[in-house]
């Protein structure tokens, strides 16, 4: 067998599973009603997981910012299509494509510490506290057929799981489930953009968890112990109302 061959049956091998089940879990939020739920669930690391499993790339300071990144898509889907009108589509594209390149312009950082990018996450995260008035949206349920979803799902997964040359850790945050999320969330943007902002501190510290536990555990310990605190986060925010709106507001 040549070389190429070889390397492309060691890459399917590495993300198949992987891709197999990001589909599985965007088909899962497309059937969940409640918006604020959908978000919830939308902020599980497990897209996060995944390409961390898939590229076996180390954490690094690329991973905190592709998350910073991937706040800033969600809030760029809802300024581009519900303030400025723009068709949702195109939107979707367009955000993700921001992303894309984004996080190409910031892989050079790959070495600076991630400790730094985490209080400038932070400093964010603070401020979106502070600014962000949650407001009551309209639930949705998808009605396109999973069979439909699976495969596009399945191929954009493989797609970018494969681009870790051009986005390092900023691949493990890409938006996989977010471009199928804004669509399935299309009645109630605001509401995933400003719940995901608060839920990110959840992924944050698995990250940073996973950034300490690294060099002195063995896979999948780090991660194995980086979901506690998000899961731990999301049952406080979910416990607590935070991001529950009490009044609805029109735009």
């Amino acid at each position: 067998m040549s070389m190429v061959g070889q390397w492309l049956i060691e890459q399917l091998q590495q993300t198949i599973p992987s891709a197999l089940v990001l589909t599985v879990f965007v088909i899962a939020i497309a059937y969940v009603r409640s918006s604020r739920l959908k978000a919830l669930i939308y902020s599980l690391p497990v897209p996060f997981t995944c390409a961390y499993l898939a590229t076996r790339l180390p954490m690094n300071a690329t991973y905190l910012t592709g998350l910073i990144l991937v706040v800033g898509y969600n809030w760029a889907v809802y300024a581009l299509h519900i303030k400025l009108r723009v068709p949702l589509m195109i939107a979707i594209v367009v955000s993700a494509g921001g992303y894309f390149v984004s996080g190409m312009l910031l892989r050079p950082i790959v070495g600076v510490s991630i400790w730094y990018v985490a209080g400038i996450g932070v400093v964010g995260w603070l401020a979106n506290l502070r600014f962000y008035r949650p407001e009551m949206q309209p639930d949705h349920r998808g009605r396109t057929p999973w069979w439909v979803k699976a495969p596009l799902i399945f191929g954009i997964a493989m797609a970018i799981y494969n681009a870790t040359r051009f986005l390092a850790g900023a691949v493990g945050t890409f938006p996989y489930a977010g471009v199928f999320t804004s669509y399935e969330m299309r009645h109630s943007l605001r509401t995933l953009a400003g719940q995901f902002t608060i839920n990110a501190m959840g992924i944050m510290l698995c990250m940073l968890v996973i950034a300490t536990t690294e060099a002195h555990l063995a896979s999948p310990w780090p991660l194995v112990l980086g979901w506690i605190p998000v899961l731990g986060w999301m049952g406080m925010v979910h416990w607590m109302g935070i991001g529950k709106a009490d009044v609805e507001i029109e735009e």
